[in-house]
């Protein structure tokens, strides 16, 4: 999904105009594909140690960091 209009105006407006394509506009049910982001904008995972100081990764769908926009597009 895109950033808010009203929470994250200018992270919003670098995404759409990185999109491909004269005057597009995204509705409230536009998204964009993982594929467009750098892989350091993308977490998928979070590391932590629990009370015996034992390193767990737990593995969870793609979230994108806060500030990370759409940029990739080939071609």
């Amino acid at each position: 999904t895109f950033p808010s209009q009203t929470r994250i105006p200018k992270l919003r407006e670098k995404g759409i105009g990185s999109i491909p394509g004269k005057d597009w506009v995204p509705t409230k049910y536009s998204f964009v594909c993982m594929i467009h982001f750098q892989n350091e904008e993308v977490i998928t995972s979070e590391k932590f140690r629990d009370s015996t100081v034992t390193e767990h990764t737990v593995v969870h769908r793609p979230v994108l960091k806060q500030d990370a926009y759409s940029a990739i597009f080939p071609g």
